[in-house]
């Protein structure tokens, strides 16, 4: 066995590379965080690790992990101030690419401030 880990933080980025004829088991995880000051308007993201690539179990563009991300609404942060707006989720994946021909990669994706995505395993 192989140990397969990665991690990305801009958006479009490869966190791991499964080899062609592999089967990959690991953890995923996005973490995400969005900070918003009084005057900002509501801010939403939802951040997510998928499959690019074909051939594998998944299709190309799968959602393997997603998270939501907001901040409140301008009026309540111009009372309470400034406002963070933080989520995370791990799960648990299996990814069968043994009899896929080419490499497939987990890649992510988002449009927040601050987001950080992890991959541990092995194949």
């Amino acid at each position: 066995m192989t140990v397969l880990c990665g991690s990305a933080t801009a958006t479009g980025a490869t966190i791991i590379t499964i080899p062609a004829g592999a089967v990959w088991v690991g953890a995923l995880s996005v973490s995400a965080v969005m900070v918003a000051s009084p005057g900002d308007s509501a801010k939403s993201d939802r951040p997510y690790i998928s499959i690019s690539g074909a051939g594998s179990e998944y299709s190309d563009g799968t959602i393997l992990v997603r998270v939501a991300v907001a901040t409140s609404p301008s009026l309540v942060l111009s009372l309470l101030g400034d406002s963070n707006g933080d989520s995370s989720r791990s799960d648990n994946v299996f990814i069968d690419n043994s009899s896929n021909g080419s490499s497939i990669n987990l890649v992510l994706t988002h449009a927040s401030t601050t987001v950080s995505a992890v991959a541990v395993g092995r194949y």
